[in-house]
């Protein structure tokens, strides 16, 4: 049996130093490796830490969406900015539209996870959402630099 040892050295501030002088990449901000797919990246990683309610009705691809800010909510887990959440699992998309206005007046930051069809089910209530002075996006296109107004599809 042999053993094998490598040689580390240390640089003027203590950091590790491989054989032959040369540092081993440090990002600035490594963040936390995580393996996920895109429906938890948006709905736990990140929806969750800024959206102060999420309200929605579980329809497939976006229920696991829902289940994630749920878990969230569960696991007692605070917004990026200090504030608790609420999670509102509906009976209906309408309402869950509904729902995301009446949070919206409220002055909470809402995601409402829908998918397909459902947008189409609850269209009847984004019309009458600036009407309460509720500030409604689409998901996909937030607005740009020199813009006023969401791009969304529903006001184009």
């Amino acid at each position: 049996m042999t053993a094998v040892t490598t040689h580390h050295e240390t640089d003027d501030q203590g950091g590790a130093v491989e054989a032959g002088g040369v540092k081993p990449f440090q990002p600035k901000y490594p963040g936390i490796p995580v393996t996920t797919n895109g429906n938890q990246l948006v709905a736990y990683y990140t929806e969750a830490r800024l959206a102060d309610a999420g309200i929605f009705y579980p329809i497939t691809p976006s229920t696991e969406m829902g289940e994630n800010f749920q878990l969230s909510y569960a696991k007692g887990e605070l917004t990026v900015f200090g504030d608790s959440k609420i999670a509102i699992e509906t009976e209906g998309e309408h309402a869950a539209q509904g729902g995301a206005i009446a949070a919206a007046v409220a002055g909470k930051r809402v995601v409402n996870f829908t998918s397909g069809q459902g947008i189409v089910y609850g269209l009847e209530q984004y019309y009458h959402a600036p009407g309460k002075l509720a500030t409604m996006g689409c998901g996909g296109g937030g607005p740009g630099p020199h813009q006023t107004r969401p791009q969304c599809p529903l006001w184009s």
